[in-house]
């Protein structure tokens, strides 16, 4: 995936190099754990993983396997409250 569609992929004249990079790691997830990806908004709202993402949104794979926790894919800048109590929560097993 590297080599065949992530460098040229960046590459390409008129590529979103974050966007690449984005699906990059969704590959990633999908080889730890079978699952889908989802995007968390501003206000802690969940919706399907839909390029291209905003750039203030947490992006999550979430496994099948309900004992795996989340993991991070995508990053914005700042976390919202809703998407750290999110992150917390679905990423580190934090509660309360």
């Amino acid at each position: 995936y590297h080599d065949t569609r992530l460098v040229p992929g960046i590459a390409a004249e008129g590529s979103d190099p974050l966007r690449e990079w984005l699906e990059y790691g969704r590959f990633l997830a999908t080889l730890v754990a079978e699952g889908r990806t989802v995007q968390i908004d501003h206000s802690g709202r969940a919706s399907e993983y839909v390029p291209p993402v905003p750039g203030d949104h947490l992006v999550l794979h979430l496994p099948t396997d309900t004992r795996q926790s989340a993991l991070a894919v995508g990053l914005p800048p700042k976390l919202s409250p809703a998407q750290r109590a999110t992150y917390d929560l679905l990423v580190e097993g934090k509660q309360g």
